[in-house]
């Protein structure tokens, strides 16, 4: 038991209380968000919970994205369909671990992206993993039938030539 004791914490010194949340920050919807000076968050910039940064861009490699699943929504409504995408930020030589919930209009762009991201990945003579490409994404501000929603928009990065997609 004093062994389990002493030990309780080895090897998750970095996990922190909370997830590494990403979001996208929606003027009078997202009432929490607070960056790390107190002050509340540009409208549709990403925000980073953990270091509670605000990035209007960013740089990043997606490393897994979730089946879907269904949970209750805001205000109880039955049945949202969910997806989580993990990643990491690579914006200034720093990386951040993050995952984001996407749901309703948000999970279109994302499909989209995995679209595109299969012929990458199905490749041939050489499979290139999704985790491999570096992806910038950003959002944009649509009007929805609920009215006006963030969306993040994924580019994957390519080299100079326009051609070759940038590997990390």
């Amino acid at each position: 038991m004093k062994l389990y004791k002493d030990n309780a914490s080895v090897g998750s010194e970095n996990i922190a209380g909370q997830s590494p949340l990403l979001k996208v920050h929606s003027t009078g919807r997202s009432t929490t968000n607070q960056l790390s000076d107190g002050k509340e968050p540009n409208d549709g910039w990403f925000f980073y919970k953990p270091s509670g940064e605000q990035f209007k861009e960013i740089d990043c490699h997606i490393l897994s994205i979730s089946k879907g699943f269904r949970a209750t929504g805001i205000d109880d409504k039955k049945n949202v369909f969910n997806q989580i995408m993990a990643g990491v930020i690579v914006n200034d030589n720093d990386v951040k671990p993050f995952i984001t919930y996407l749901t309703g209009t948000k999970l279109k762009r994302m499909w989209e992206f995995g679209k595109e991201v299969s012929q990458y990945t199905h490749a041939r003579p050489v499979n290139i993993p999704m985790f491999a490409l570096k992806v910038k994404l950003t959002t944009e501000k649509i009007k929805t039938d609920y009215g006006m929603s963030w969306v993040i928009n994924f580019e994957v990065i390519k080299n100079e030539d326009g051609s070759s997609v940038v590997l990390t």
